[in-house]
């Protein structure tokens, strides 16, 4: 087990950077406002994650690269408005869309008592 100190930061980031995506989206949660949030110094969230990106795909505890599948009918409905996921539900990168928007709707609910406003259908 790691240094407790260094777990109670890693987990107060986490929190801070979650609630700020779920409060203030991708723009509000920067370094320097999930520092803040946190009481922690930006240098210290560096030391823990080399970038903003890695820190907001773990605060949202799952690895969002690689998990949907290039498709390209992906695109294929986005101009008309229907989402793929709708128009081709059995894809496996419709499956895979809907599982992350289950994840972060489920990590959510249990870290902010709300789900983010994600929808798949």
């Amino acid at each position: 087990m790691g240094d407790p100190r260094a777990e109670r930061t890693r987990s107060s980031t986490l929190d801070a950077a979650f609630q700020l995506l779920g409060d203030e989206g991708v723009q509000g949660a920067t370094v320097e406002r999930i520092a803040e949030c946190a009481g922690v110094h930006k240098t210290t969230v560096y030391r823990h994650w080399p970038e903003r990106v890695a820190l907001l795909a773990e605060a949202l505890e799952t690895d969002l690269l690689g998990r949907i599948p290039l498709d390209p009918r992906l695109t294929e409905g986005g101009d008309a408005g229907i989402p793929l996921v709708v128009s081709h539900p059995d894809l496996p990168a419709s499956k895979a869309i809907t599982e992350v928007a289950t994840t972060l709707a489920a990590r959510s609910r249990s870290v902010l008592g709300r789900s983010l406003p994600l929808s798949v259908s």
